[in-house]
C-alpha cells in the first residue's frame, strides 16, 4: 500500500454572519494623499492650492480628480510619469474634488479628469478628458517656452532700466 501526500487544504471562505453589517470604508484625503509620491503635490485646500499654484514663480499643471472616476485612475501613470520627466520645471499637483470641492467650484470643474495649465497664476491651458503622454508632454514643453520667454522679457527689461538709470545718473553727473 502506496502512501499519497496530503494536499493542503484550501482556506475555506469565511462566512457572513446574520448580524450587524460592516459600513465600507473610505479612504480619508490624508490617506488618499500618501498614496501619491514623488513630484506630484497633493493640494487639499484652497489657501494651499493659492500658495503653491496661483502664486508660484513657475508654471504649474494641476489634475483635477476624483476616486469614483475610472477614466482618471487611467491617466494617473501618464501624469505621474510625466511629472517625474519634467518636475524641475513646471509644478505637477492633483486636486481630489471629492475632498476638496471648493477648489474645483471656484476652478468650474464641470468634468473629470481635467487639466489645467496655469502660468502666472492664470489659466494658460485646459485639457479635458484622458490626456495622453504625447498631449500631456507638447503641454509642458509650451509652458516650459512661455515661462522661459517670459523670463528673458524680464531679464530684458532689467537690464534696460538699469541702463536708462546709468545714462540719467550721467546726466546728472552721478
Amino acid at each position: 500500500m502506496s502512501k499519497q501526500k496530503k494536499k493542503p487544504k484550501a482556506a475555506k471562505p469565511k462566512k457572513k454572519s446574520p448580524g450587524k453589517a460592516k459600513p465600507a470604508r473610505r479612504s480619508t484625503p490624508t490617506k488618499r494623499a500618501k498614496a501619491s509620491s514623488g513630484p506630484v503635490k497633493i493640494i487639499t485646500n484652497m489657501q494651499q492650492f493659492e500658495r503653491e499654484i496661483l502664486d508660484a514663480d513657475k508654471p504649474a499643471i494641476v489634475d483635477f480628480w476624483a476616486e469614483w472616476c475610472g477614466p482618471c485612475k487611467a491617466m494617473a501613470p501618464i501624469f505621474e510619469a510625466v511629472a517625474k520627466e519634467h518636475h524641475e520645471d513646471v509644478i505637477f499637483a492633483k486636486v481630489d474634488t471629492e475632498a476638496a470641492p471648493r477648489i474645483a467650484e471656484e476652478m468650474n470643474i464641470r468634468s473629470l479628469p481635467t487639466l489645467l495649465a496655469f502660468m502666472d497664476g492664470q489659466v494658460a491651458d485646459i485639457k479635458i478628458g484622458v490626456t495622453p503622454e504625447t498631449p500631456m508632454i507638447r503641454l509642458v514643453e509650451r509652458l516650459k517656452k512661455k515661462a522661459a520667454k517670459a523670463a528673458r522679457a524680464e531679464s530684458g527689461e532689467a537690464e534696460e532700466n538699469s541702463s536708462l538709470l546709468s545714462k540719467v545718473k550721467g546726466w546728472f553727473g552721478g
